[in-house]
């Protein structure tokens, strides 16, 4: 249940700020959830369901490891850069994740 709040919540959130005609009536009325969107939301909660829970000051699991890590974010082509307000999410599930592996040492 808390998914499907979070889901809606993030829904609403998109198509009130991205769209500023009215949202496709589908988006409303329950039915997004089984479109390729509504899926796409789903597979985002459900592989970031670890880096989107809250520490007990309410502070994004994801947001203390982007400053852990020290990462800048370099928005377009200005100068600005964020480190702060942001957070990395898994985009694929686990099984098409590719990652680094360490160098050996001789």
């Amino acid at each position: 249940m808390r998914t499907i709040r979070a889901i809606d919540r993030w829904m609403r959130i998109r198509f009130s700020h991205a769209n500023s005609h009215k949202p496709k009536p589908m988006l409303w009325n329950g039915q997004w959830a089984t479109s390729n969107e509504g899926k796409f939301a789903h597979n985002l909660m459900q592989w970031n369901q670890d880096l989107l829970s809250r520490d007990q000051n309410g502070q994004l699991t994801c947001a203390k490891d982007v400053k852990r890590l020290g990462v800048i974010l370099k928005i377009g082509a200005s100068s600005r850069k964020a480190s702060s307000g942001f957070c990395t999410l898994w985009t694929s599930p686990s099984n098409q994740r590719q990652f680094v592996s360490k160098p050996r040492l001789p």
